[in-house]
């Protein structure tokens, strides 16, 4: 019983059991024909389970579908995770050096609106959430989440991303399985720029790291000083900087 159960469309995201419900079972039938992505999250740190998946169908024979090699993605491209409302001293950083980020707020940040959101989207930044998971550790905070996320969502309007960033990088199965089913991607980092030093950063990035930079409440001053010598070094060293949540 203290395994739950999350099953959704991974198209269309029709949740047919919400990891909400705290139930272990589903049965009945798929309403649309997709695929579907079937999770289960212990509730305890050491429940051990079997997660069996029984299917009955009409026998119908398989559709022949053709398989699309992935676009291969640019070798030596590197995200920017920054938290906070953006600022226009980061925005202009970014502008010129041909730079895109990805700014991370919190729920009370994406209801207070303003210009900062849109404007930051419209020029090729990406702007995600920040939720989760400590909120998972009581039904009351589950509850909480789901609406935390929902409404941020809801805030970000056409800005929003589908990405969520947990506070700290900590994260949990239950973080991960209300995302998903809310359509959302997690994104963690590989670098926490805190006061190392630009050349320093440069020695510890490789392609695809996400460098995450955390907001300190100076308006944004830190980090853009930090970006102002960052990304030339990144340029030099043949990396692209682009936004990952779009």
């Amino acid at each position: 019983d203290d395994v739950w159960l999350s099953l959704y469309g991974a198209d269309d995201h029709t949740v047919l059991r919400s990891i909400r419900s705290e139930t272990n079972s589903w049965a009945g039938a798929v309403p649309n024909s997709q695929n579907y992505i079937v999770g289960a999250v212990a509730s305890g740190s050491a429940s051990p389970y079997t997660l069996t998946i029984e299917l009955a169908g009409q026998g119908q024979t398989p559709v022949q579908t053709q398989v699309q090699t992935p676009t291969a993605t640019a070798g030596n491209t590197v995200h920017l995770a920054i938290d906070g409302v953006p600022q226009a001293a980061v925005l202009d950083v970014l502008q010129r050096n041909n730079a895109q980020a990805d700014f991370f707020v919190t729920g009370e940040q994406a209801a207070q609106g303003g210009s900062e959101l849109p404007n930051a989207a419209a020029g090729g930044n990406g702007v995600g959430i920040i939720a989760g998971p400590v909120a998972a550790l009581t039904a009351e905070g589950r509850d909480t989440l789901f609406t935390d996320i929902s409404a941020a969502r809801q805030n970000l309007g056409e800005s929003g991303a589908k990405c969520l960033r947990p506070p700290y990088a900590a994260t949990d199965g239950y973080t991960r399985a209300a995302a998903s089913e809310l359509g959302f991607d997690v994104v963690l980092w590989d670098i926490d720029a805190g006061s190392t030093a630009a050349d320093a950063l440069v020695s510890q990035v490789f392609p695809g790291a996400v460098i995450h930079f955390a907001d300190i409440g100076d308006g944004g001053q830190a980090t853009a000083a930090a970006l102002e010598t960052l990304l030339p070094l990144l340029t030099q060293q043949g990396y692209s900087v682009q936004a990952a949540c779009r």
